[in-house]
């Protein structure tokens, strides 16, 4: 026997009692005065009638029951049959029963009473069974109705093919194409209820409805394989439903929440009994929620989830989801379709604005669908971290910011960043990750790769639609070789490099500091900064590359070394060390400018100038010449004829330096050379001299003159003091 069956047990009891008794006193005792006349026989058949009869049976002074009736008639074969009976017992759990038929028949073993002809079961909170024939059975204590009936109390309404009352528990079971309706009730909407069967626990407030349950409320639909239906303690309104077996609620009417299916849901509502204020879903939970300000549908699965409602019921305040979590946000004005997927969710907000904060844990995946536009591509953008935190516009509308916590990896097409947090700022397109100082012992650096750069930093900003980057804090980039094919992201513009830079080997850059304008092309290494590519470096306070032009520019303090094939000669690469204040390096005319303090030391010479200027060969790997403006002064070792080695000085306005020929031709007001030799100063001055490396020949203004013609004994006087 089941808990479905304990709460009318007792009732049924009674009502077996009473027919029992009824039946004894008609026929085992034969009272002698019944309160009822006795009137002629109207069934030949019957030995004893009897009509208007009153019988009570009492326990010593308490009363437990009374039956009447219009007419009794008992037969031959022990059986009895009552017209117009009425069976009242009282003060049973607080509530009297009377059942009242046209007729009822007690059979001879006592036990088994058939009621015919408006048989109706009335319970004085108010439950009144009507139908057209039923049956009892005194050892069960079970009300049977084999046909059609119908039942009502208060504000409930129900009909049934089929029926039992069990008195002892209250339960009334609708065995059959079970119709439930609950009327309007403390301003509930009306629910319509079918089901294969149900059974109404009158004692215990609740409904249980089973086979292909459907319920209609206020617009809503709710559809399980089985539910139960739990009231109210005083009133007949619906204080939870649990739905077993397919479970699926769409249509709910002024909420948030728009479908929800799972194998099994509850559902909690307020004291109105139409507000629903919670939800829970247990296995392949599924849940479709209206987007705030006309944005589109957000579909939530997991398997398992708890929901929290307003007290008006329009907004969820709360979500708990549990395994295989995955949240679906529809594209919108604006912004593109997203997915996340990870184990657990937890999303909360206030009762006036709804959700507005979402947390994501453990093996979390990001996912947001880019539409194709201005020549780029449709992409997918992909974060993965073990967690993340979401700002979302009021209702769980649209994020608008994204936190993502722990060994976060975050692609979008050939842009991948890596970072122990990141946070993608989604209505601006802006990412940035974040990394720990290199000073940190195991400290992990933000980093971010594409197919021009690999950068890592402390930090890192990127704005994924315009391209722009700024990156802070041990700063370390690595510019990977010139393509022919350019950069998808960029609409295949390729990125250029300075031509002293070699196409086919990476270049690496470090600073304190790193920003890079997409439009034009410009990335400027602040703070300590250093470029370099074998020997060949660059060093400054800032430093720019125009990626577009493929321009250098350095400032602040310059320090380069240039590794160049010597055009002359047998062509071998040489060293040159350069410094002055600023650098321009002009890709256009392969021209590299020093200009205030610049001198330039390797195998030219150590040259000092207000400005010097290398321009490369078309190659970009060997000097074509050199030039130097405003107070020149070359320093170079010269061997002469007789073998001797000594050190040649000369100055001018301008010098002009040719790799090919190894040839110096310096001009000015006036060019002076000395060269300092062991006993002797030989000085050499014109308007333009001409000299070269590897030889010991002047020419002067144009003309050959033997070195012997300007000679003076002992030091050289009046040498520059550049």
């Amino acid at each position: 026997m089941t808990r479905w069956q304990r709460p009318l047990r007792l009732g049924l009891a009674v009502f077996a009692v009473v027919f029992a008794v009824a039946v004894y006193f008609a026929i085992g005792r034969r009272p002698a005065a019944p309160s009822g006349a006795t009137s002629p026989r109207s069934d030949p058949k019957a030995v004893l009638e009897s009509e208007g009869g009153v019988t009570q049976i009492a326990s010593k002074t308490r009363q437990d029951f009374q039956v009447k009736y219009g007419r009794m008639a008992v037969y031959e074969d022990g059986t009895t049959r009552f017209e117009q009976i009425e069976v009242l017992v009282p003060q049973r759990g607080g509530r009297d029963y009377t059942i009242t038929a046209s007729s009822g028949v007690v059979a001879d073993n006592q036990n088994d009473i058939a009621l015919e002809g408006q048989v109706k079961l009335t319970t004085t909170d108010g439950l009144v069974v009507d139908t057209e024939a039923a049956s009892f059975e005194r050892t069960e204590g079970m009300l049977r109705i084999p046909g059609a009936m119908a039942f009502s109390r208060r504000g409930l309404r129900g009909r049934s093919v089929g029926a039992t009352y069990d008195q002892q528990r209250e339960v009334l079971w609708l065995l059959d194409r079970a119709e439930v309706d609950m009327t309007a009730e403390k301003g509930a909407p009306a629910t319509k209820i079918r089901s294969g069967s149900a059974g109404f626990a009158q004692r215990d407030r609740y409904f249980r409805f089973e086979r292909d349950v459907v319920m209609t409320r206020g617009g809503q639909t709710i559809t399980a394989d089985g539910a139960v239906a739990h009231l109210q303690p005083e009133a007949d309104v619906l204080q939870m439903i649990e739905l077993r077996g397919r479970s699926r609620v769409t249509g709910a009417a002024a909420s948030a929440l728009e479908a929800m299916t799972a194998n099994d849901i509850n559902l909690a509502y307020g004291e109105d009994g139409a507000t629903l204020q919670r939800a829970t879903l247990a296995g392949a939970a599924s849940l479709r929620l209206a987007g705030a300000g006309g944005q589109g549908t957000r579909r939530l699965e997991a398997e398992w989830m708890d929901i929290g409602l307003s007290p008006d019921g329009r907004l969820a305040t709360f979500i708990a989801a549990r395994e295989r979590v995955a949240l679906d946000l529809p594209a919108g004005e604006g912004a593109p379709a997203r997915r996340i997927t990870s184990v657990t969710l937890d999303a909360a907000g206030p009762p006036d604005q709804g959700i507005t904060t979402a947390r994501f844990a453990e093996n979390v995946e990001f996912r947001e669908r880019v539409p194709a536009a201005a020549g780029r591509p449709a992409s997918e953008r992909v974060a993965r971290s073990r967690t993340l935190d979401t700002v979302v516009a009021p209702g769980f509308g649209a994020i608008e910011a994204a936190n993502f916590v722990g060994d976060v990896r975050f692609i979008d097409g050939a842009l991948e960043g890596q970072a122990p947090d990141a946070t993608y700022n989604v209505a601006k397109g802006a990412l940035r990750l974040q990394g720990a100082a290199r000073s940190a012992a195991g400290g992990q650096t933000a980093r971010l790769v594409d197919e021009r750069a690999d950068i890592d930093a402390e930090r890192i900003d990127v704005a994924l639609e315009g391209g722009d980057l700024t990156a802070t804090g041990g700063v370390r980039s690595v510019l990977k070789s010139s393509r022919d094919d350019g950069d998808a992201r960029d609409g295949g513009r390729t990125a250029r490099r300075p031509s002293m830079l070699k196409a086919d080997q990476p270049t690496n850059v470090t600073a304190d500091r790193l920003v890079y304008e997409k439009e034009t092309g410009r990335a400027t290494y602040t703070g300590d900064a250093r470029l370099w590519q074998g020997e060949t470096a660059v060093q400054a306070p800032t430093i720019a590359l125009d990626e577009v032009r493929g321009n250098l520019r350095a400032e602040g303090g310059v320090k380069s070394t240039l590794r160049l094939q010597d055009a002359g000669e047998a062509g071998e690469a040489r060293t040159s060390v350069l410094t002055a204040q600023t650098l321009l390096y002009e890709e256009e005319e392969r021209r590299a400018t020093y200009t205030t303090d610049a001198r330039m030391v390797g195998p030219e010479g150590d040259v000092r100038a207000d400005r010097i200027e290398l321009y490369l060969d078309e190659s970009g790997e060997a000097l074509d010449r050199a030039e130097a403006y405003d107070r020149v002064v070359l320093r170079a070792d010269v061997s002469s004829a007789r073998g001797d080695v000594h050190q040649r000085v000369s100055w001018g306005e301008r010098l002009t330096y040719f790799a090919r020929d190894g040839r110096y031709v310096m001009s000015g007001p006036e060019v002076v050379i000395q060269e300092q030799r062991p006993a002797e100063c030989v000085e050499t001055k014109g308007k333009t001299l001409t000299f070269y490396r590897s030889a010991d020949t002047i020419l002067i203004d144009g003309n050959a003159q033997r070195r012997t013609e300007s000679t003076t004994t002992g030091k050289c006087p009046g040498q520059p003091t550049r």
